[in-house]
C-alpha cells in the first residue's frame, strides 16, 4: 500500500530536498524528519521532543574479520534518493508514507567463510528486540520507531535470508546469508512509527508485505508475507480472509525465534501449501514449506535444506517446487527444484541449477521453469528451460536476466522480469 499511496501523494509532507548541510528527509505522515550529512543520517521525531537519533555501518564483513568504516563519508542527492558514500559501502535513504527507508549497499563479496554481518551504532536511542525487527525508543521522550520490515536482495533479485539482532542497546547486526548471491546487494531497512499500520479502504491492511495469495475451493482468500498483524488479528505471516474476517492460521510460520516470511502459497481444494522462509509452522517443524488443511499443520517430509521456496505448481498429481533451496528431503540432484507426490521427494532429471528458480508454469504434461540460473541439468539454459515429464529443453538462448514470472495464452507464452533481452532481440 506504501509505495502506491506514496506515488498518489501530491503533498509536501513527503519528500527530499538538498540544504546548506547536506540533504533533508520529510516523512510526514510518521511524523518524522531527517538530514543526510557527511556523517551519515540524522532523524529527529516531529512530536514529542526527543535527542537526535543516529544509526549508520559501522562495520562488515564475517565472524571476528570486520572491516571499520570511516565516520565520514560523501553525500550526494536526487529527486528521489540521498547517499551516505563510503568506501565499500553506501547508505541510500528514500522516504514514503510508510517512512525513512536506508538501504546498505555492498558492491564486493567480504572475504571469508559463514554469513555476512553488518554491524549498525546506534545513538539516541536504545534497542530492544521486537517481533520483527528492532524497536527503537527514543531517549527524551520514550517515543518508539519501528526498524524493520528487512528485505535482503542481490543484483539478479534473488531475495537473500536476513535476520536483525539487537547486540546490546546501542548496536544492532545484520546477518545475511549471502553464499549464493550476486553481489553487489542491498540490505533494506525502514524506520516508521512503531504504531503504524497500513490504511486500506476495502479489506483492513496488514501490518507488513504481502508476497503471496491463493484462494481455495470454498473462495476463502490466503495471503502470506511479512506482516504479524492484518486488520487489529494477530496473524504470523499468514492469515485467511472468508469474506466476513480475518483469521489466523494457528500460530502461523517462524523462523527458529524470529518472524518467518511466506514467499509462495498455492491451494488444492481446501489445502493450502505454503513456502517460504521459515523453519516452523504451527509449533512444529516444517523447514521452509508446509501444507495447512484447514485445522493442522503438517510438513512435507523433512522440508527443504537451505533458503525459501519461492514457487509452486500442481503438474497432475504431484507438487512442483522451486526456490533457493540446495535439497529437499536431503534427495539428490534436488537443488532449487524439487517434486513432492505427497509422500516422498525426488528429482526432475539430473543436475542442479546455478541460482534461484523464481517462477513454474505448468501447460497440459509441460512444466516451464524460470528464474536467475544459467545453466538446467547439464546444458545452457539462460533464465528459461521446459520439461515434457521425462527430458529438459532450453527455449532458444533465453533471456539476459532474470525471469520473476510466466503466463501462458493459448500457445504463447509470456516471461516478465529484470531481463532487456530475450532470444537475442
Amino acid at each position: 500500500m506504501g509505495a502506491a499511496a506514496t506515488e498518489a501523494y501530491t503533498g509536501d509532507a513527503v519528500g527530499i530536498a538538498p540544504t546548506s548541510e547536506g540533504v533533508h528527509l520529510r516523512s510526514g505522515f510518521q511524523k518524522l524528519a531527517g538530514t543526510v550529512t557527511d556523517q551519515g543520517l540524522i532523524l529527529i521525531s516531529t512530536v514529542a521532543p526527543a535527542r537526535d537519533l543516529r544509526l549508520t555501518a559501522s562495520a562488515f564483513g564475517r565472524g571476528n574479520s570486520l572491516n571499520v568504516l570511516s565516520l565520514r563519508g560523501t553525500v550526494t542527492s536526487d529527486d528521489a534518493t540521498a547517499r551516505f558514500i563510503r568506501p565499500a559501502l553506501t547508505e541510500e535513504y528514500s522516504v514514503s508514507v510508510d517512512g525513512v527507508r536506508q538501504d546498505f549497499i555492498l558492491d564486493t563479496r567480504p572475504a571469508g567463510d559463514g554469513e555476512l554481518l553488518v554491524h549498525l551504532a546506534l545513538q539516541g536511542a536504545v534497542a530492544t528486540q521486537g517481533l520483527e525487527g528492532t524497536v527503537l525508543t527514543m531517549d527524551g521522550s520514550g517515543r518508539e520507531l519501528a526498524y524493520g520490515r528487512l528485505l535482503v536482495t542481490d543484483a539478479i533479485g534473488q531475495q537473500l535470508m536476513a535476520v536483525m539482532d539487537v547486540v546490546d542497546e546501542h548496536e544492532i547486526v545484520i546477518r545475511v546469508h549471502d553464499a549464493s548471491a550476486t553481489y553487489p546487494i542491498r540490505i533494506d531497512p525502514t524506520f516508521s512509527d512503531a504504531n503504524w499500520v497500513s490504511m486500506n479502504s476495502g479489506l483492513p491492511g496488514a501490518n507488513g508485505l504481502v508476497q503471496a495469495i491463493a484462494i481455495d475451493s470454498n473462495g476463502d482468500l490466503y495471503i502470506g508475507g511479512t506482516f504479524t498483524f492484518v486488520g487489529n488479528v494477530p496473524a504470523n505471516q499468514i492469515a485467511k480472509w472468508d469474506g466476513t474476517s480475518w483469521s489466523a492460521l494457528g500460530v502461523g510460520v517462524a523462523w527458529g525465534v524470529q518472524p518467518g516470511t511466506v514467499s509462495s502459497l498455492l491451494a488444492n481444494g481446501t489445502d493450502i501449501y505454503v513456502g517460504g522462509t521459515f523453519t516452523t509452522a504451527g509449533g512444529i517443524t516444517v523447514n521452509h514449506i508446509a501444507k495447512w488443511d484447514g485445522a493442522n499443520w503438517s510438513a512435507l517430509g523433512s522440508g527443504l535444506n537451505g533458503q525459501q521456496a519461492l514457487a509452486m505448481a500442481w503438474m497432475g498429481s504431484e507438487l512442483i517446487v522451486g526456490g533457493g533451496f540446495l535439497s529437499a528431503g536431503g534427495v539428490a540432484n534436488t537443488s532449487r527444484l524439487a517434486k513432492w507426490n505427497g509422500t516422498t521427494w525426488s528429482s526432475l532429471g539430473v543436475g542442479t541449477t546455478d541460482s534461484n528458480v523464481q517462477a513454474l508454469l505448468v501447460d497440459g504434461t509441460d512444466l516451464y521453469v524460470a528464474g536467475g540460473f544459467t545453466t538446467l541439468v547439464g546444458f545452457p539454459a539462460n533464465r528459461i528451460a521446459k520439461w515434457d515429464g521425462s527430458t529438459w529443453s532450453s527455449l532458444g538462448t533465453g533471456m539476459n536476466g532474470q525471469v520473476l514470472s510466466l503466463a501462458k495464452n493459448g500457445t504463447d507464452l509470456y516471461a516478465g522480469g529484470g531481463f532487456t533481452t530475450a532470444g537475442g532481440t
